[in-house]
């Protein structure tokens, strides 16, 4: 019996010295999410060094691009930064942020603007359609809107073409019309 209750304590020796070999060549949290702010429509988060006051702030993209500092936050750390890194994605790149009839070209134009640039470009419904990465940098409400726009003005100038026609087939029958008399 004793000889088990040495064998059973040698093993637990033994499983005790594996942990702490283990627990020493895993690197310990040397950084942590403190804080994650929206600037400008991307994310910065806030990191501190554990057992410091210093922080520094950084994108998550930039954080996981760097493999060598993600091996320094612990894995609910890693978790927030992912998300957000994978929320920046899925925001839209463009916004629309003017929309406006234009009497020049008898059309309603759009202002848009891309997210990491400061200036508007302006666009007509049919220019933004026809460019499909702009189009899907739109949110689905946005595309939608000039999604709809373009379908009007496209019935619009459809219901023009047949009064044109109606009048020169008209025109044209009353020529004839008079040819015979």
């Amino acid at each position: 019996m004793s000889s088990h209750k040495s064998s059973l304590a040698d093993y637990i020796g033994w499983l005790f010295k594996q942990f702490q070999d283990l627990k020493s060549h895993t690197p310990a949290s040397v950084y942590r999410v403190v804080d994650v702010q929206e600037k400008d429509e991307k994310y910065v988060i806030t990191i501190q060094i554990v057992g410091k006051a210093t922080t520094f702030t950084a994108f998550p993209e930039e954080i996981l691009a760097d493999d060598k500092l993600v091996e320094y936050f612990s894995s609910k750390d890693i978790r927030t930064i992912t998300y957000y890194a994978t929320r920046s994605l899925t925001k839209p790149k463009n916004k629309i942020v003017i929309k406006k009839f234009c009497e020049k070209l008898n059309k309603v134009v759009f202002g848009v603007k891309h997210i990491d640039e400061d200036d508007v470009y302006e666009k007509t419904a049919e220019e933004i359609s026809l460019d499909k990465n702009l189009l899907n940098g739109l949110t689905p409400e946005e595309a939608h809107m000039v999604g709809y726009t373009t379908a009007q003005h496209r019935d619009h100038n459809e219901k023009e073409e047949i009064q044109k026609l109606r009048k020169n087939k008209k025109s044209s029958l009353d020529k004839i019309g008079e040819n015979i008399e």
